[in-house]
């Protein structure tokens, strides 16, 4: 198999299904990745979904402290302190 092919591989839709073609030619349609390559499709659909459910989460966090509905704590040992950062972390921003 080519070493290109084990690269690290953006979630992106198109990435994901250009690396599945990839994945799907070096190995001759063998049905193990066949396999593969529908369970990584499967996987990049749900970190779309989940990357979307993480920005609705962070922008109601956002809106919800600018208009005074949610007070952010202020307390690091408060596990809710480290909610909006871990979210953007998890966005990679």
């Amino acid at each position: 198999m080519d070493d290109k092919l084990t690269d690290k591989v953006s979630t992106a839709p198109e990435d994901v299904e250009a690396f599945c073609n990839r994945l799907a030619g070096s190995c001759g349609n063998h049905p193990i990745c066949h396999e593969a390559a529908v369970t990584l499709r499967e996987l990049s659909a749900e970190v779309e979904r989940l990357k979307v459910a993480l920005r609705d989460a962070e922008q109601f966090i956002v809106n919800g402290t600018e208009l005074g509905f949610i007070k952010m704590p202020t307390l690091e040992i408060d596990p809710a302190h480290k909610t909006l950062p871990m979210i953007r972390a998890a966005l990679g921003e």
